[in-house]
């Protein structure tokens, strides 16, 4: 069932309005000027018809038509038409007496002169109101065909531009059910631009810890984390095994990760506070994993902004926006998903910047099709205190045996827009590995 905007609406019933308009006014005026035209010739017809029968005197009241005076009567009558067809009235002779009898020698009101001059200002006034609200409509409906003209444009273009350089008028706040946490993200407009998609993250980095599902997603992707200072890999230790990785352990994993951070970021002795004030908080078996983190972050961990810096960016929510764009520029016309366990992030410290990076594959949804990988590179002062750089690339596409050389190019033609100069790509042919 095809359903209308209220735009839609308006303008609808706007230009049915003024379609009507002209129709509705010239059937206006043959109406009064048909009935003025009936009007006149009727009591112009009584009066000469009656007017030899007319009795009784113009003076008094009297049960009768009219009066003796054929030119009192006409008077009379053209002011009161009833004093000529029913009864002569005491109104017809207060009317004889105060409007006809002085000017009855010389300008005698005739009906058909008074009724012309009555009838026409209100024909004059209904048409006159009709030829105003005639104009009045059709102004705002050209106003509104031609603002929703610009308007449609405008949205026309927001599906035309890319990442990197395309300009758009139209951006909108939208939301995203995350496919890997438990809580609602928040991500720009798919199709955005890279201007908009930059302030989006930056305003949710800027957010307190609580208002992001680090406590959901940490535990999860902490074993995908490589921490570097000034250049060397600290994290993940050499003694980590497969073992960590059970859901059981990993909150073991995340505090270690957390007193590294705290070891780089701030100082030894809060590292040491944070293993040993774990045990108050991960000896509860009766709550979950996320909401003991989400507890011990913020009584532990919110007062230092250096490590809650670092913390915000590796969430599924300040990555959505990346998902969306990615979903929206190449996922609606080659469907793919992710890859399991193949999410990293790259923290790098050193004594002028920092810079998190968040590799991930993804592979078509096509058996034996494309894989790529995608980048979101985010630079931070030394402090953390601002978010200086936001870049999102593609950096490898491996072709499947699926993929013959018009898949291919198509494919290749909608990762144009944000596919990285030195990007890796790959035909089945070659030897580059990929998840």
């Amino acid at each position: 069932m095809l359903r209308m905007s209220h735009n839609d609406t308006v303008v609808f019933w706007m230009a049915r309005s003024s379609l009507f308009l002209p129709c509705r006014l010239l059937l206006c005026i043959i109406f009064l000027y048909s009935l003025l035209q009936g009007v006149e010739g009727n009591n112009e017809t009584i009066i000469e018809a009656n007017c030899e029968d007319f009795e009784g005197s113009c003076d008094s009241p009297h049960a009768g038509i009219g009066c003796d005076d054929c030119e009192i009567a006409a008077c009379v009558c053209g002011y009161y038409e009833f004093c000529c067809t029913k009864e002569w009235k005491p109104s017809c002779v207060a009317v004889y007496h105060d409007l006809c009898a002085a000017n009855i020698t010389q300008s005698t009101p005739t009906i058909s002169s008074t009724k012309e001059g009555s009838f026409l200002y209100v024909h004059l006034i209904l048409a006159s109101t009709s030829i105003i609200a005639f104009l009045v409509a059709s102004s705002v409906m050209i106003v509104l065909l031609v603002y929703r003209g610009i308007h449609n444009r405008t949205r026309r273009s927001t599906d035309n531009f890319s990442l990197a350089n395309h300009s758009s008028s139209d951006s909108f706040d939208g939301s995203v059910d995350s496919s890997y946490g438990l809580i609602k993200y928040s991500a720009p407009a798919m199709g955005s631009t890279m201007e908009a998609f930059r302030e989006d993250l930056k305003k949710k980095w800027a957010k307190p810890l609580s208002d992001l599902p680090v406590h959901i997603d940490l535990p999860r992707l902490v074993h995908g984390v490589n921490l570097y200072q000034n250049g060397v890999l600290v994290w993940p230790p050499d003694t980590i095994d497969d073992s960590e990785l059970e859901e059981e352990k990993r909150e073991r994993l995340v505090i270690y990760f957390l007193a590294m951070l705290a070891t780089i970021l701030e100082t030894p002795e809060l590292a040491d506070t944070i293993l040993e004030r774990s045990e108050e908080f991960f000896d509860s078996p009766n709550i979950d994993v996320s909401r003991r983190l989400q507890k011990f972050l913020l009584e532990i961990i919110n007062d230092y902004p250096r490590i809650c810096g670092v913390l915000k960016t590796v969430n599924q929510s300040i990555v959505s926006g990346a998902v969306l764009q990615l979903k929206y520029r190449i996922g609606n016309k080659f469907p793919y998903q992710d890859v399991n366990r193949a999410w990293t992030v790259d923290i790098h410290i050193n004594s002028c910047h920092v810079t998190i990076t968040h590799n991930k594959w993804e592979r078509s949804t096509t058996e034996n099709s494309f894989r790529f990988r995608w980048r979101l590179n985010l630079e931070f002062d030394a402090n953390l205190e601002v978010m200086e750089d936001v870049n999102l690339s593609i950096v490898n596409i491996s072709y499947g045996i699926a993929d013959d050389p018009v898949r291919k190019n198509a494919v290749r033609r909608e990762m144009d827009y944000i596919i990285s100069n030195e990007a890796v790509i790959s035909s089945p042919e070659d030897d580059t590995p990929s998840p």
